[in-house]
């Protein structure tokens, strides 16, 4: 999930696209304040499941440094012991399609997680997530540009256009609690089906588009990955 060049932005917006890598770091510093206090309670007695709130910095990060906002944020709702509802809403904006275009939207996700483990507190280890997965772009502002990632004025009038997706799909991670702190490494795949899709390829990858470069539009089936590789998050 890598932007690419020819883009223009403002100190301002620059600022904003730090902000979730922000929140990151003060969940970090939240969790381990918990965890320390969690530490010195002296009682035995097992906790209730809690809701859990999540970022997703690795995107966050790296979209942050190629001057594009990213903003994923989750939440999770327990269902019972070995199983609850997730969340997930990511805001976007930035230079997704290339030509110096700026794509503002996002994905919105809603899923179960179903936890292997039979544990009611602390790390629950592997689970697997079914979800339902929405995406919508508004590009605009693509010209002609020259370079590695540049394209002619027709792949640039392509572009400043609206696409939208809908998939199926599932993700597979492990849970690592350190007392309220949330460590997730996963992974995940989709598919379904796009309207208004950049590109020339039979199949579109969402998530591999700022590498593809521009192309026609077309409605047609496609692939997705979740490269977010890591939820960051807090139990309350």
């Amino acid at each position: 999930m890598l932007g690419v060049g020819g883009k223009q932005t403002t100190p301002r917006h620059r600022q904003l696209c730090w902000l979730p890598c922000i929140v990151a770091l003060v969940i970090c510093v939240a969790g381990s304040a918990r965890s320390a206090h969690a530490q010195s309670d002296t009682t035995d007695a097992p906790r209730p499941r809690a809701h859990g709130l999540f970022v997703q910095p690795v995107g966050a990060i790296a979209m942050a440094a190629a001057g594009d906002l990213y903003a994923p944020l989750g939440l999770q709702w327990p269902l019972g012991a070995q199983s609850e509802l997730v969340v997930e809403a990511t805001l976007v904006s930035g230079n997704w399609y290339g030509c110096s275009s700026r794509s503002q939207g996002g994905w919105l996700a809603a899923g179960l997680a179903s936890y292997l483990s039979h544990k009611t507190s602390g790390s629950r280890g592997w689970f697997v997530e079914p979800k339902l997965i929405g995406r919508y772009f508004d590009t605009h502002g693509a010209h002609g540009a020259s370079g590695w990632f540049g394209c002619s004025a027709t792949e640039a009038g392509n572009l400043n256009q609206t696409d939208f997706e809908l998939h199926l799909g599932v993700d597979a991670g492990y849970e690592i609690r350190v007392g309220a702190l949330e460590i997730i490494p996963l992974l995940g795949v989709s598919a379904g089906f796009c309207s208004q899709c950049v590109g020339g390829s039979p199949f579109f990858v969402g998530s591999l588009a700022p590498l593809s470069g521009p192309g026609l539009r077309s409605d047609r089936p496609t692939l997705g990955l979740n490269l977010n590789l890591l939820r960051l998050g807090l139990r309350f």
